[in-house]
């Protein structure tokens, strides 16, 4: 069941406070950002990179962390990409501002590298 719009206006608000400590200088935003999408009940934080095509203009994003509240249980579990390009549970937490201090930690370097 996808958010509420009350959660997801509440979620945006903390969504945005934690992408702007991750965000790299102004200077290189050009070059590589971090941006979030909600879909249904899921946040996904991905890595906006300049294309590397001459030519191109289309900026290249690529996942990195995927928190799914699960509504039933009152948690958010958090995902991360694999090589293999499918999400694996990395933990579970009881709010959405643990969930961004687990990625900000980002202890076993799974999703920033």
């Amino acid at each position: 069941m996808a958010f509420t719009d009350s959660e997801a206006q509440r979620f945006q608000t903390e969504i945005q406070n934690f992408i702007e400590t991750i965000r790299p200088p102004e200077l290189m935003r050009e070059k590589l950002d971090y941006l979030c999408h909600i879909k249904d009940q899921s946040i996904v934080i991905v890595s906006s990179r300049a294309p590397w095509r001459s030519g191109s203009t289309e900026r290249i994003e690529t996942p990195l962390v995927k928190m799914t509240y699960v509504r039933t249980q009152k948690l958010w579990r958090i995902f991360w990409m694999r090589a293999t390009l499918k999400w694996e549970t990395y933990a579970e937490v009881d709010t959405l501002n643990e969930g961004f201090e687990i990625v900000r930690m980002d202890e076993h370097s799974c999703f920033f590298g």
